[in-house]
């Protein structure tokens, strides 16, 4: 593997550095083959570097390249965050390229969303020297073929603790949340920032905004957005959860919501939404007695209906939910639970239009001796089709990275390994293209040299 040498520029400021582009094939293509007949291809590290990394995200934009997006660096330089894009005409890897803030301190958990007009946001935190830092943001424009500057788009003194996550869609409108200290310590703000497209030339931030109105621990951020001016934020806070409803013609930020009953504390929100406005809310609650999965959903003419219990109740969730939107008002929830011995489970729901949730589907029970869940990552194709893809481990922390396909009218297929790296390897993410081929992203031996590998599905 090359050694990243040009990691000392990030010491003395660069906002932005290239470095030639190499590596096998991404994938992609012109004639998509028919559905049963797609596969995983050989994986590859796409990281080029010799420094350990952290968990990578990906999206596609709008004309089929896909950007992925890493922190990478340790203590001495600090991790810095690195972008690639694969161009599905050559199948190849492009530069690597390198984005700070003007700081030499570390960039924590970056995200990347892409909206209907070519652009991909990719967003994350970056640490200061005496606290958890700021949330910022730089867009990639393909029709520009570069990336904006840098920027913060909080503006509070305290240091933002979780976050940030970002969602958007076809019109442009992309918004981002998270959560931030507040003036006293032991309390948390939301807060949130959305781009729009009609503000000026090219778009503008509109500023941040508070979306909470308790003075309580926060947790568990995440937000959707149809990308034409509807969004949706989810967290907790104070053991309850909490959404938050952006609607553009009704004036922005409509107030947060309770969205449970329950005495007992809720973990773990994902949210989605899709073109059409149509939201979906799941995740983990303690009803007094014990943890289960459920789900709600917001559509725009009936508002949120009631929540739907998803899981079967015969092991208790223990790792975050994925949620992610299809077509037409569908959806799928993936997550993992505990059995009654030292081993886990993976299950998906689908909810579908006129229907509701079907019943919840058992992919995965892992052999004796795997102990946890390293990673989980959920994709859904434009056609409906889905991806489920998970990482179990072992009490050594070993293990591997596995994917389950749902095919439209047939249903989950079987377990199938996507890499081969003969090291652990923890799952980052995944994303479908127009031409429903997919990239899953991901951690080779992520507590040793921590490379970032890519396998492609078509």
């Amino acid at each position: 593997m090359r050694t990243l040498s040009y990691f000392c520029w990030i010491l003395i400021g660069v906002a932005s550095l290239t470095v030639p582009a190499g590596g096998g094939g991404c994938g992609g293509g012109n004639s998509p083959p028919p559905s049963e007949d797609r596969k995983w291809q050989t994986v590859e590290t796409i990281d080029g570097s010799s420094q350990p990394a952290g968990p990578p995200s990906i999206a596609f934009l709008s004309g089929g390249k896909a950007l992925a997006a890493w922190a990478q660096g340790s203590s001495t330089p600090t991790p810095a965050l690195i972008t690639r894009i694969c161009d599905p005409a050559t199948k190849l890897w492009g530069s690597l390229t390198i984005q700070g803030n003007g700081t030499a301190n570390d960039v924590v958990l970056p995200r990347v969303a892409a909206d209907g007009a070519d652009r991909a946001f990719v967003v994350w935190r970056q640490k200061n020297a005496s606290a958890e830092g700021a949330s910022n943001v730089t867009i990639f424009d393909n029709n520009a073929s570069h990336y904006t500057p840098p920027l913060r788009l909080d503006t509070a003194a305290e240091p933002v603790l979780e976050g940030p996550e970002v969602a958007s869609g076809p019109g442009g409108f992309t918004f981002v949340a998270w959560i931030q200290q507040a003036a006293l310590a032991s309390d948390h703000n939301v807060w949130a920032n959305f781009f729009n497209p009609a503000l000026g030339p090219g778009g503008s931030w509109a500023g941040a905004q508070v979306l909470d109105n308790l003075s309580a621990t926060a947790q568990g951020i995440g937000v959707g957005s149809n990308g034409g001016g509807s969004a949706v934020a989810a967290w907790v806070q104070n053991g309850d959860l909490y959404t938050n409803r952006f609607d553009l013609l009704a004036g922005g930020w409509q107030g947060p919501e309770v969205m449970e009953p329950y005495a007992g504390p809720a973990f773990n929100p994902a949210i989605v939404m899709d073109e059409d406005g149509n939201a979906t809310l799941v995740w983990m609650q303690n009803d007094g007695t014990e943890q289960r999965v459920r789900a709600r959903r917001f559509e725009p003419a009936t508002g949120w209906q009631a929540e739907r219990l998803l899981d079967p109740g015969t092991d208790s969730p223990g790792f975050p939910i994925r949620v992610a939107s299809g077509p037409d008002g569908g959806a799928f929830a993936l997550w993992a639970t505990e059995t009654a011995g030292p081993s886990k489970q993976l299950w998906a729901a689908r909810f579908l239009p006129g229907t509701g949730w079907e019943v919840a589907v058992r992919l995965a029970a892992p052999p004796a001796g795997i102990v946890g869940v390293a990673g989980l990552a959920l994709a859904v194709s434009p056609s409906g089709h889905a991806l489920a893809i998970w990482s179990p481990i072992d009490a050594a922390l070993n293990g591997d990275t596995f994917s389950y396909r749902y095919v439209s009218g047939e249903g989950w297929g079987t377990e199938v390994p996507i890499e081969d790296a003969g090291a652990p390897t923890v799952i980052g993410a995944a994303a479908f293209d127009f031409l429903e081929d997919a990239i899953a992203v991901f951690q080779v031996d992520p507590a040793g040299a921590g490379d970032i590998a890519a396998n492609r599905f078509e």
